[in-house]
């Protein structure tokens, strides 16, 4: 756009390794079979100064959710959703000053067989809202 602002933006539909099914699963060891995933984002960044940039950028991951169902048998179960927005600062404050500083909030949301069947909320475990560095 400009030579302090660049803007950027994506679209992948791909192909991902999955997870193996767990020691606590009726198939544990098994390999899942890849799986399509899609992902949008964009986002622009800016030169605050020539040593020091900002990046701002959104995001929305979408793809299958594996996990164990009433059976105990690990295996696709639902899709998974990841919104958010990230945001980093980086660069070269003063002489001896170098800072690298960033942030993730993120919406994450599960849907399909473990959710209707109410084994998990619409809200994935071990999935952390923000995330600072």
């Amino acid at each position: 756009m400009t030579e302090k602002l660049a803007l950027y933006g994506s679209y992948t539909r791909g192909l991902e390794a999955t997870n193996i099914a767990p020691d606590n699963a009726t198939n544990r060891g098994e390999a899942m079979p890849a799986s399509i995933t899609e992902q949008v984002d964009a986002g622009f960044r800016y030169v605050i100064t020539p040593d020091v940039r900002v990046m701002i950028g959104v995001f929305d991951v979408r793809k299958p959710y594996l996990d164990r169902d009433a059976t105990q048998l690990f295996r696709r179960v639902g899709r998974i959703r990841h919104r958010g927005i990230e945001i980093s600062l980086s660069g070269t404050i003063t002489g001896g000053l170098t800072v690298v500083a960033g942030a993730i909030f993120l919406k994450a949301r599960a849907s399909g067989l473990t959710v209707d069947q109410c084994t998990i909320g619409k809200f994935p475990p071990a999935v952390f809202h923000a995330q600072f560095s």
